[in-house]
C-alpha cells in the first residue's frame, strides 16, 4: 500500500524506532482501531487490528493512543480512548497479555493515553519499567514489563506523554499547560509553563513530546494551541 490520507483524522501516538536496516515509524490509529507501521515516506508495512472494526469488550482495539518498544522488540499499546486497558505484543505482533480496567486502583484506568518503556536501570541489569499515562486519574503508572503494578505518581495534571532524555531525565506533557521535569531518579525538579499562554515559550494543552539526541524538546499542542513548540535545553 503507497501513500494515503486514510490517517488524516485517526493517526495519533507517533512513534520513531531505529531498527537493523533503517528507521520507521508507528502510530496508532483511533479511527481504524489499529496499530501501523511506516516507513518515513509514510508507506505502509503492516497493519495490527481489523481496519475500523472494534475488538471484543476490553480486547485490542478500540481506539487505541499509543505504542512503546522494549530493546528487545516487545511493544506495548494503550487502548485507552475506548478501552481502559494495556496490550502487551512480541515481536511477532503476537498478543501476550492485556491488563487494566475502568477506575482509581492500581492497575485501574480512567483514559490511558500514553505508555513508555524506561531503560535507565538496563546498565545495573534492572528488567525496564513501563510507564503510563493514566490521565483522566491525574497520575502516572508504573508497571514491570509483565504488567504488575509498581508505584504510582501523583499530582500531574492530566497527563498525556512521557520521554526520557540521553541523560535520563523524563518529561511529562500535560494536557493542563505545562510540561513536568523528573530527575533520573524520578523526583520533581522542574516545570515549562503552567498557565496558558499562545507567546512563544507558553504552553496551551500540550498533547505530545519527544526529543532529540542533544535534549532539546519538541512539544505538540491541540485544540486551542494547534502547534508544535521546540525548547533548546539550557
Amino acid at each position: 500500500m503507497g501513500r494515503s490520507d486514510q490517517f488524516e483524522k485517526g493517526a495519533h501516538g507517533l512513534h520513531l524506532r531505529q531498527e537493523a536496516d533503517g528507521e520507521y515509524l508507528y502510530f496508532t490509529d483511533v479511527a481504524r482501531h489499529c496499530v501501523v507501521k511506516c516507513t518515513l515516506d509514510g508507506r505502509e508495512l503492516w497493519t495490527l487490528g481489523t481496519p475500523g472494526q472494534v475488538g471484543a469488550s476490553g480486547e485490542p482495539f478500540n481506539r487505541p493512543t499509543d505504542v512503546a518498544f522494549t530493546p528487545q522488540g516487545d511493544f506495548y499499546v494503550s487502548d485507552g480512548y475506548g478501552n481502559s486497558r494495556v496490550h502487551h505484543f512480541d515481536p511477532q505482533r503476537k498478543l501476550i497479555r492485556s491488563w487494566g480496567e475502568p477506575g482509581s486502583g492500581p492497575g485501574q484506568f480512567k483514559l490511558v493515553h500514553d505508555v513508555w518503556f524506561d531503560t535507565r536501570g538496563a546498565a545495573q541489569g534492572a528488567p525496564g519499567r513501563l510507564w503510563v499515562c493514566d490521565r483522566e486519574n491525574y497520575r502516572l503508572q508504573i508497571f514491570t514489563p509483565e504488567g504488575e503494578f509498581i508505584e504510582e505518581k501523583t499530582g500531574f495534571q492530566r497527563p498525556n506523554g512521557v520521554w526520557v532524555d540521553p541523560q535520563g531525565y523524563l518529561y511529562v506533557a500535560e494536557l493542563l499547560n505545562r510540561v513536568t521535569i523528573l530527575d533520573p531518579q524520578d523526583r520533581v525538579v522542574g516545570h515549562i509553563g503552567g498557565r496558558p499562554g499562545r507567546e512563544p515559550g507558553e504552553l496551551l494543552k500540550p498533547h505530545a513530546i519527544w526529543g532529540d539526541s542533544h535534549g532539546d524538546l519538541y512539544v505538540a499542542e491541540v485544540e486551542d494551541g494547534a502547534r508544535i513548540q521546540k525548547f533548546v535545553r539550557g
